[in-house]
C-alpha cells in the first residue's frame, strides 16, 4: 500500500503543479478574461484539460518556455502524455492524461 499511497502522491503533486502553470500562462501570456477546468477519472487513467479564451499562440513557432517543459517532465515522470493546442487568437488547451496505477510491468 506505501507505493500506491506514494504514487498518488506524486500523482495529486504533479497535477497541481502542471494545472498552476497552466493557469499561470493563461492569466500572464494569454491574457485570458476565462478559463476552464476538467477532470475525468476513469478506472485507469486520469484527464485534466485547462482551456482558457486568451490571445493563443502557435506551438510549432513558439519558443519553449520554461514553463511548458516543466510541464512536460512533469507529465513524462508520472508515466502521462501532454498535449498543448493552441492558435493565435483562438485561447490554448492543455490536455494532460495519466495512468492512475503505477505500470508493475
Amino acid at each position: 500500500h506505501e507505493g500506491q499511497t506514494l504514487h498518488a502522491l506524486a500523482l495529486a503533486t504533479g497535477l497541481l503543479r502542471v494545472l498552476q502553470e497552466a493557469l499561470t500562462n493563461a492569466a500572464r501570456h494569454g491574457h485570458a478574461r476565462e478559463i476552464g477546468v476538467r477532470l475525468e477519472v476513469g478506472p485507469e487513467r486520469l484527464q485534466m484539460t485547462v482551456h482558457d479564451d486568451g490571445c493563443g499562440f502557435d506551438p510549432d513557432s513558439a519558443p519553449r518556455g520554461v514553463g511548458l517543459t516543466s510541464m512536460a517532465e512533469r507529465v513524462d515522470y508520472l508515466g502521462g502524455q501532454l498535449e498543448v493546442r493552441s492558435a493565435p487568437g483562438e485561447g490554448t488547451s492543455v490536455q494532460v492524461v495519466v495512468p492512475i496505477n503505477p505500470s508493475t510491468s
